[in-house]
């Protein structure tokens, strides 16, 4: 057997861990935190909706508050409604505190935070305008 022969076994171990060591950290990480980013738009945004013109509009300075056991996150929206949190994977109840809505509120009131770099999760708020 020539040295090449012998050493062969111990180049393809060698390959076989390092490639595996590539695509582990190549691979989404769950212990790290995703970035979530959407909207809140108010729906209806006026008591009265005319056909033509939209009816919602986003949520200006609106804030949210992603939570599970206990409050994790509170986040206030733009001026085009949009918002940027990092949470950790899991499933977070959301609410707006201090928001009284006659209507149904915001909506979902709970979202899954996949592990992932980035998730978008919009919502919409019903202040109960009718």
């Amino acid at each position: 057997m020539s040295r090449m022969t012998s050493r062969l076994p111990l180049l393809v171990l060698c390959g076989s861990l390092f490639a595996g060591a590539l695509t582990s950290a190549a691979a989404p990480r769950s212990v790290g935190k995703t970035v979530v980013t959407g909207a809140v738009m108010l729906n209806p945004a006026a008591p009265v909706c005319y056909p033509g013109e939209p009816c919602s509009k986003p949520a200006r300075g609106f804030t949210l508050e992603f939570s599970q056991r206990a409050p994790v996150r509170r986040v206030t929206t733009n001026d085009q409604g949009r918002y940027r949190v990092l949470l950790r994977p899991g499933i977070y109840r959301v609410s707006s505190p201090g928001g009284k809505a006659v209507g149904n509120g915001l909506n979902p009131k709970r979202i899954k935070v996949p592990a992932q770099a980035r998730a978008t999760r919009n919502f919409t708020y019903d202040v109960g305008i009718r």
